[in-house]
C-alpha cells in the first residue's frame, strides 16, 4: 500500500484549508494519507485556530512558519516533512482553496503511475467560471524570446503602476484586444476544451494541485527555492524536461478549484500590493532564466 502525504499551504484562509481537509477525509479512497498542513505566517491568526482544530487528528500536522516564506518554500516545508518525517510514497500539493470531487483520487494516481511512472501527474481542474481550466498548460519550454517579451510587459505594467495609471491603460487594451479579435492566448492550445479532455504527456502543470511521485521525491525535496511568488509552473516544467521526467496531465482525475476567479478582483488590491506582486514576477523570472539556460544548454550537447 503507497502513503500519500497531502500539502496544503494556508495563508489566512482557514475557512478554505478546512474545507479542503474536509474533502481529502470524506473522499479519499484510502486510509493511508497523512494531510500536512503549513501556516505561512497568517496575520489574521488562522495558524494558531488551525493547530487547536486539528489538534486531536493523529492524520493531521500543522506546521506554523515563523515569516511567510513565499509560495514554494512555504510548500518545501511541508514537502521535507511528508518525505523525511512520514515516509510517503506520494505528495500533492494542494491549494487551499481546492478540494476534491472524486471517490477514486488514490486509485487514479496509483494506476498512472503503474502506467507511466510519472514525475509529476496534474489533474483536471474545474472553477465556478470555466467547465475545464488551468490544466494542461503549453507542451513546450518557454523560449527566451517568450521570456523576454513577458517580462517587458511585467515592466510596463509595473511603470504604468508607479504612475497610477494602470487600471485604464489595461482597460483600453483588453478593448483594443476585442476590437481586433484576438485571444490573448499564452499557447495555442490553451483555449482549446477538445485539449483538456484527453490525457498528455510531458505538459506544464498547474500549481493548484500537483501530485509527485517516487520518481521525482527520491531525487527532489520540493520545488525551486529561489522564488518567492509566480513562474513555478514554467521552472518546474523546465527542469522536469531537463532531467527528462515524465510530467502527465490525466483528466480521470479531478479536482474543483474555487480560486479568486473574478478578473476585477484584481483591481481591489492594493496598488503597492499589486507593485510588490510585479516584483515578484521579475525577480522570479531572473529564476526561470537561469534554468532556461540550463535547458536550452543541455538541449544543445544532446544534439550535437
Amino acid at each position: 500500500m503507497h502513503k500519500i502525504g497531502f500539502i496544503i499551504l494556508n495563508y489566512n484562509t482557514p475557512e478554505e484549508t478546512k474545507n479542503c481537509v474536509k474533502s481529502i477525509e470524506e473522499r479519499l479512497d484510502t486510509q493511508d494519507f497523512h494531510i500536512v498542513i503549513v501556516d505561512n505566517y497568517s496575520s489574521d491568526n488562522s495558524g494558531a485556530q488551525l493547530q487547536k482544530e486539528f489538534a486531536k487528528n493523529q492524520a493531521i500536522t500543522v506546521l506554523p512558519n515563523n515569516e511567510n516564506m513565499g509560495f514554494a518554500k512555504g510548500n518545501n516545508v511541508g514537502f521535507a516533512f511528508a518525505k523525511h518525517d512520514l515516509n510517503c510514497d506520494f505528495i500533492v500539493m494542494l491549494n487551499s482553496d481546492t478540494y476534491l470531487l472524486q471517490d477514486d483520487f488514490a486509485t487514479i494516481i496509483f494506476e498512472e503511475y503503474n502506467k507511466s511512472k510519472f514525475a509529476i501527474l496534474g489533474p483536471r481542474v474545474i472553477s465556478p467560471k470555466h467547465l475545464y481550466s488551468d490544466n494542461p498548460g503549453r507542451n513546450t519550454v518557454m523560449s527566451m524570446r517568450e521570456l523576454d517579451n513577458y517580462v517587458w510587459k511585467v515592466r510596463i505594467h509595473l511603470y504604468l503602476n508607479h504612475l497610477q495609471i494602470e487600471k485604464p491603460a489595461n482597460d483600453l487594451l483588453a478593448l483594443l484586444k476585442k476590437w481586433k479579435g484576438k485571444q490573448g492566448l499564452s499557447t495555442e492550445t490553451a483555449g482549446d476544451e477538445s485539449w483538456k479532455k484527453i490525457r498528455h504527456e510531458n505538459v506544464l502543470l498547474h500549481g493548484c494541485c500537483l501530485v509527485f511521485s517516487p520518481a521525482y521525491i527520491e531525487r527532489f525535496d520540493g520545488l525551486d527555492s529561489r522564488t518567492f511568488l509566480y513562474l513555478e509552473e514554467d521552472i518546474l516544467f523546465t527542469k522536469m524536461m531537463k532531467e527528462q521526467l515524465l510530467t502527465v496531465y490525466n483528466p480521470k482525475l479531478k479536482i474543483f478549484h474555487t480560486e479568486d476567479v473574478s478578473t476585477d478582483l484584481i483591481w481591489k488590491r492594493p496598488i503597492l500590493k499589486r507593485r510588490n506582486n510585479y516584483v515578484f514576477i521579475l525577480q522570479s523570472a531572473k529564476v526561470l532564466r537561469a534554468v532556461l539556460t540550463e535547458y536550452h544548454s543541455n538541449k544543445k550537447e544532446i544534439e550535437q
